[in-house]
């Protein structure tokens, strides 16, 4: 049934939360009542205003009061490193949207269990357009943020087996969150700790050496598994540039972006020689 003009003004202003009736008309009448083409292009905004306004009044808790020694106050919220907030617009799909239809992914003999796998698999297409894979490249649920994507890692490269472990090295540097040190360290490989330099970042030149050491000396298979942005300190380190440095030395590159996914771009493929052979998420991390 096709939806009335007053129907698609409600519906706009729910999403948008806009509610100065006349600009929103205009706004719909521009798209040709298009409900669908006028959400997305209020939302496609250059500027991101329009979206960032629109998130932040879906925060679920944003004006809650906490009962303190100094009586009550205002909640502010400034935990987002260890986990977001959720929002309304999300909660409400999944209570409209999919949770009708849940069921178990592992079939597809029924039209829920379809129907949830297809939810599964379009999550999984539009992760993978977003952090620009390429076929080579696979995205991976492990269900318990970069820990278990860390461990899955472990487990994946076999390096619990003394041949496999005897021939690897593992590089991580001295402001790892312990999620990319235990997973690693509690396997018995050897581990080599990078420096970092006067501005908090990775020694490059530290790590040029022992790239090159461990490449045409020692001659064991190399990885490194950095964090792309430090949650203690939040510095920021050029992914690209070391992941190029690694690979000129045949090495492999894991980048730890439990902290930095929600506000930076992920890039898997940059260009032929700085690509990321592995980037772990924490996805309970984002807004939403």
């Amino acid at each position: 049934m096709a939806l009335l003009k007053e129907q698609k003004i409600d519906i706009f202003e729910s999403f948008t939360n806009r509610h100065d009736r006349q600009n929103v008309i205009i706004f719909l009448e521009f798209y040709e009542w298009n409900i669908d083409v006028a959400i997305e292009a209020f939302f496609m905004n250059p500027d991101k205003k329009q979206l960032l306004q629109y998130i932040d009044s879906n925060i679920i808790g944003n004006n809650i009061r906490i009962n303190t020694p100094w009586g009550s106050r205002k909640m502010i919220y400034a935990d987002y490193t260890a986990s977001g907030r959720a929002l309304i617009f999300i909660e409400q799909y999944m209570l409209s949207i999919v949770l009708p239809y849940y069921a178990n992914t592992h079939s597809e003999n029924n039209a829920c269990a379809l129907q949830t796998t297809k939810f599964r698999e379009g999550a999984r297409t539009l992760i993978k357009q977003y952090v620009n894979t390429t076929d080579n490249d696979v995205v991976i649920f492990t269900g318990s943020g970069s820990t278990g994507a860390i461990n899955k890692l472990v487990d994946v490269l076999h390096l619990r087996d003394e041949e496999v472990r005897s021939k690897t090295v593992v590089f991580i540097s001295t402001f790892e969150h312990h999620s990319n040190i235990l997973p690693w360290k509690e396997t018995g490989v050897e581990i080599v700790r990078i420096p970092n330099n006067k501005l908090g970042l990775i020694d490059e030149n530290f790590l040029k050496t022992q790239l090159e050491c461990y490449h045409k000396e020692v001659k064991k298979h190399i990885i490194c598994t950095f964090n792309a942005a430090s949650n203690v300190t939040g510095i920021r380190t050029d992914v690209d540039r070391v992941s190029k440095l690694v690979h000129q030395y045949d090495g492999w590159i894991f980048w730890d972006y439990a902290a930095a996914a929600p506000y930076v771009k992920i890039d898997m493929n940059p260009s032929d020689v700085a690509y990321k052979d592995a980037v772990f998420i924490s996805t309970h991390k984002f807004v939403g």
